[in-house]
């Protein structure tokens, strides 16, 4: 259900036309939140902690840049 939940979602946000940064994110909070086995307060704490990966962070925003 989750993965169906994630995919859904994420193939909806690219036809609407969001960035793939913001697509990618927005659809796992969806998923997380429909499943809903992780506390939203250990959900906030590893997406702060996740900002300090600079190699992690800049694949996906590199295609918000645009030409």
């Amino acid at each position: 259900m989750t993965l169906a939940t994630l995919f859904i979602s994420m193939v909806v946000l690219f036809v609407l036309g969001i960035p793939i940064a913001f697509a990618i994110g927005m659809s796992s909070l969806i998923a997380i939140l429909v499943d809903g086995d992780i506390p939203l307060t250990l959900l906030t704490q590893r997406m702060f902690f996740g900002l300090d990966s600079w190699l992690m962070m800049s694949i996906p925003l590199s295609s918000c840049r645009g030409n």
